[in-house]
Formats: C-alpha cells, sequence, structure tokens
C-alpha cells in the first residue's frame, strides 16, 4: 500500500473504526456466550432436577423396597460389580412392579429427549452406584445396550460427597461422560423415600450438555457473518462521511498553507487572499472555525509584513543617520595624533569608545596660547542620541568659555549656569578640566563630580583626590574650586570616564579602582599613546564576551619640556 494512503486520515479512521467494532463485537460475542451457556446451563440444571423429582414422586416405595431385595444381594455377591446377573432380568421381565418402572423411565427419557433415566442406589462404601432399573431395558427398546440389574458404576468425581448423608434431592451437577470431553453431562438425583420419609433409593436423570456448545457454536454462526458485514458497512460510511466533513476541508486548507508559503517564500510582498477564497461552510464546526481563524492570520499576516517593511525602512533610515552621527561624533573628538606635531614638549592620546552607535561621553585639548594647554574629560548622564546632543553642547561652551577665562573653577561656574538655563531633559554632565602651564609644569584644575584622575610621579602611580564640586547642569549657581599639581619632566596625567571602573566582565564582576591602578602599574609609560593602548587591551581581556555596558573614554597627557 502507498504511503501516501496509509498516512491518510480516511485510512487512519478506516482502521481506527475496524478495531473499535472487532473490539466490541468480541466483547459482545464474549458476554453474550457466556450469558446463554448460563441461562442454558441453568435451564438443563432446573429440567434434569425436576424430572428426577418427579419420577421420584411417582414411583411406589413398597415397590422400590422389593427391588432392593431382589439386586442388591446379588450386587454383593458378585466380585466383579461392572457384570450383571442375567437370571434376576429374567425373573424381573414377568414382574409388572419392574416392568411399570422401567416404562415410566423411558416414557420421562422418550418424551423430554434426555441422555438417560435410571433408578439406582448410591453404595458409599464403594462409592458406586448400583443399576436398578434403566429405561433403555424397556421392551421397546430391547436392540440398545442397557444396564443389568445389580451392575454398578464408579462414582465420579465429587458424587460420593454429593450422595453423603443420603439427601432428598441431588443438585444438578455436570460430568463428562466415560472420559470423554466433548459428552458433557447434566446428572441430577431425586429420593424415592419410605413412609418414614427415608430415603430408598434414587431416580437419576442425566441430560446432555452438548446442546449447550452446539447452540453457542450455532450463535457464532449467525451473529458473526452480520456483525462482520455492518462492521464493514459502518466503517465504509464513517470514512466517507469524514471524506466530506473533514478531509476535504483540511486538504483544501493544506494546499492554500501550501501556497501561501510559497508566495511569501518567493518573496513577494504584496496581499494575498488563499484561506478567505477557500469559503469553508461546514455548519459552524471546529472545521470552520479553523478556516475562519486562518483567514484572520493571513489579513494579521498581510498587515504585519507591510508595517515590518515599513519599520525596516524606518529602521534602515534611523541607521543610516545614526552611522552618520556617530561620524560626526568621531570626527568632533581629536583623534589625528600626535595632535601637535611641532610641539615635542606635548604627549596626548586619547580614545572614547561608545557603548551605543554615539555616546555622551567626551574628551579634548586645545591649546589656549602657546604656554598654556586645555585638558577635559566629560561624561554625560544617559545614552545615546540625547546624551550625544547634550555633549555637543557642553563640549563647544567649555571650549569657548575656557578660551578667555583661563581658570578651570570659573568656567565651571559659567558652563553650569549656561546648561542649567534650559535643561528639560534633566540631563547633567561630570566634567574634569585641567590648565597646563607648559613652561613650569603647573596644573590647575577642577572636578564637577568626575572620578578622580591618576598621576604618575617620581616613578609611581596614584590618585589625585581633591574636594569634587556638583556635576554640571544640576544646580545654578555652584561654586567651583581650582586645585594645582606641579608636573616634572616625564610625568602623566590619566583621566578617564565610569565606563572604565565599571567595565564588567561574563562573572559580573566589576574592573574597578584596584585593578586600574594596577592595569597602570603595568603598563609602559614611555609615550601616552603605548600606555593607552595597554590599558585598552587590558580592559578588553577583562571585558571577555560581557557586552558592554558604558561609555569607555580615556585621555593621557605626559609632560615633556
Amino acid at each position: 500500500m502507498p504511503a501516501r494512503i496509509r498516512s491518510s486520515i480516511r485510512w487512519k479512521n478506516f482502521l481506527q473504526i475496524i478495531i473499535v467494532s472487532v473490539t466490541i463485537a468480541a466483547a459482545m460475542f464474549y458476554v453474550g456466550d457466556r450469558e446463554m451457556r448460563r441461562e442454558t446451563q441453568q435451564y438443563y440444571s432446573e429440567k434434569a432436577e425436576r424430572l428426577a423429582d418427579s419420577v421420584a414422586h411417582n414411583l411406589k416405595a413398597a415397590e422400590v423396597r422389593e427391588l432392593l431385595n431382589l439386586v442388591l444381594p446379588v450386587y454383593h455377591e458378585e466380585a466383579d460389580h461392572e457384570q450383571g446377573d442375567h437370571s434376576i432380568y429374567e425373573e424381573l421381565t414377568g414382574n409388572e412392579e419392574y416392568q411399570e418402572i422401567v416404562d415410566m423411565l423411558e416414557q420421562i427419557r422418550r418424551s423430554h429427549k434426555i441422555h438417560y433415566a435410571i433408578l439406582m442406589f448410591p453404595d458409599l462404601t464403594e462409592e458406586r452406584l448400583v443399576y436398578l432399573a434403566d429405561a433403555d431395558a424397556a421392551v421397546i427398546r430391547r436392540d440398545v445396550n442397557y444396564r443389568l440389574p445389580g451392575e454398578s458404576r464408579a462414582m465420579h468425581e465429587g458424587e460420593a460427597e454429593r450422595f453423603e448423608n443420603w439427601p432428598r434431592l441431588v443438585p444438578a451437577y455436570s460430568y463428562y461422560n466415560r472420559g470423554n470431553v466433548t459428552d458433557l453431562v447434566w446428572s441430577a438425583a431425586s429420593a424415592v423415600v419410605d413412609e418414614n420419609g427415608d430415603p430408598l433409593a434414587y431416580v437419576m436423570v442425566d441430560i446432555s450438555g452438548n446442546e449447550i456448545e452446539q447452540a453457542s457454536g450455532r450463535y457464532l454462526r449467525r451473529v458473526l457473518p452480520v456483525t462482520a458485514l455492518l462492521t464493514i458497512l459502518l466503517a465504509a460510511l464513517s470514512v466517507g462521511s469524514i471524506g466530506y466533513s473533514l478531509v476535504t476541508p483540511i486538504k483544501r486548507i493544506s494546499e492554500a498553507a501550501d501556497h501561501y508559503v510559497e508566495h511569501r517564500q518567493a518573496g513577494n510582498g504584496e496581499q494575498t487572499s488563499y484561506f478567505h477564497e477557500l469559503e469553508i461552510k461546514t455548519g459552524g464546526d471546529e472545521i470552520e472555525r479553523l478556516a475562519n481563524s486562518l483567514e484572520k492570520m493571513e489579513r494579521d499576516l498581510n498587515s504585519y509584513i507591510e508595517n515590518v517593511e515599513a519599520i525596516s525602512s524606518e529602521n534602515s533610515r534611523i541607521r543610516t543617520e545614526l552611522s552618520l552621527a556617530n561620524r560626526i561624533q568621531a570626527d568632533v573628538l581629536p583623534s589625528v595624533f600626535p595632535p601637535f606635531p611641532k610641539r615635542n614638549d606635548i604627549g596626548l592620546y586619547g580614545t572614547m569608545n561608545p557603548a551605543k552607535e554615539v555616546g555622551g561621553d567626551f574628551y579634548d585639548f586645545l591649546l589656549l596660547d602657546d604656554t598654556h594647554l586645555a585638558l577635559v574629560v566629560a561624561d554625560v548622564s544617559g545614552k545615546g542620541v540625547p546624551a550625544a546632543l547634550f555633549m555637543m553642547i557642553s563640549k563647544t561652551l567649555i571650549n569657548n568659555t575656557v578660551r578667555g577665562v583661563q581658570s578651570p573653577g570659573k568656567t565651571l561656574e559659567m558652563v553650569n549656569n549656561m546648561l542649567c538655563e534650559n535643561n528639560k531633559m534633566d540631563l547633567f554632565v561630570t566634567c574634569w578640566l585641567a590648565v597646563v602651564d607648559l613652561t613650569t609644569g603647573k596644573m590647575t584644575y577642577a572636578n564637577a563630580g568626575h572620578e578622580d584622575p591618576l598621576f604618575f610621579h617620581r616613578g609611581r602611580w596614584h590618585y589625585i583626590t581633591s574636594k569634587h564640586g556638583f556635576v554640571l547642569a544640576g544646580i545654578p549657581g555652584m561654586k567651583y574650586y581650582d586645585f594645582e599639581e606641579y608636573l616634572e619632566p616625564g610625568d602623566m596625567v590619566f583621566q578617564y570616564t565610569d565606563g572604565v571602573t565599571d567595565c564588567t566582565n561574563p562573572a559580573e564582576e566589576l574592573f574597578g579602582t584596584k585593578r586600574l591602578l594596577d592595569a597602570c602599574l603595568k603598563a609602559r609609560n614611555d609615550s601616552a599613546e603605548d600606555f593607552l593602548r595597554d590599558i585598552s587591551e587590558t580592559l578588553r581581556k577583562f571585558e571577555g564576551d560581557a557586552e558592554q555596558f558604558d561609555d569607555i573614554t580615556m585621555l593621557c597627557f605626559q609632560y615633556r619640556p
């Protein structure tokens, strides 16, 4: 069978119905056969008991006692209990009472179509049943083998217990006749009692149980073909119904989905209506609701794709503009080193690595005149475009102001007031500003909430700690004070933003001020450029695969008079 058919819903449904129907039919056959056997067995048991009791009540106790007196002595005298005494039979042939008993047994046997009807005496000592009269001994049955009076048979398993204590009625029980497992017999016995109510002998009626097996076989032969035919018809009708109400609509939905996927994989962006064109109407069931949901999904996807295309176009434009902004910001910051090729007394190098396309950090340096150099490192709160714009404003104001004032503290006071005038976004700037007298080595500086710089002086590195002023653009009218340090030939000043000390590794550990000081001790101090390159490499190794959290800006000045 082709794999396409084996995997189809129709074939799977057909097999499921067949399996379920066969299971139900088997259960019904089992229960029906079991109940039929139980009812039949009960019927035969009651019939055997009723017939035995009827015959026993119609026999005369005196006649039975006389028969016992004739037969039992012969039974006890015979060594072989299997052989009867024909002389007794010849004597009993002319006995009207004996003949009456035999005829009654035969009449019962013939009229009710039973297997055996006998009058017998249970010998519990020897566990044998002694035949007194056999229905087959009637005159009309002389051609049939029968048991002679005085013959006996061994009791079957459990029979001795049934006759124990001489009950008035031995309930029906079953056994296989003479060891033949195909000849099932149901037997019941009823006592012929004397005037005192004591049993003298028993009338035993045997009914063949083969009718039960035959009835079960007839039941199966009649019902099984009909059930099989109905099962196949039911499966065929169900498959046809499912094919009409389920398989065909699903197949159409599947084809529409394939067309939609092929359309999108081909790169076509126009609107589609594959699911709308299905128009599946199945009475509002799950299939129709599925088709309606897919139609809605198609409309939503069309709208989503249009929005994605518009957003992609907008994002592309924004990325282009951010790239230009990054280029502009990079061009604004000093990027040509050495910046003053004709001045051997100045060693400068700076870097700025934004966390996003553009950042809020900046560094700057400018010659105020032939003997004074201004150094600036600042950090605008926040990131991205707003911080970058505020950075440009701050940088411009600081540069313009320090040229005329040359006092770092006074410059920061004036810039702070100007930034506070229209700061609706509540941005602020931390800033470190220094002015170096290149002839004397005097460095005057002021700090507006920025990091403490590192100072390489007389062969060792240490932090320059001084009182910090408040951040710029925070509160108008703030005062900032100048502090002084004196540089000697070869000394270096290293300033940075908090992106350096806040650099995080994959274990979420901060780089910190101690690691920064250790990095300075290990870095080369031959030139400002070599020094910053070593610091940058140390930061890169520490950061590893972790994402950069903040802008990283560094500026190094080496005094070389």
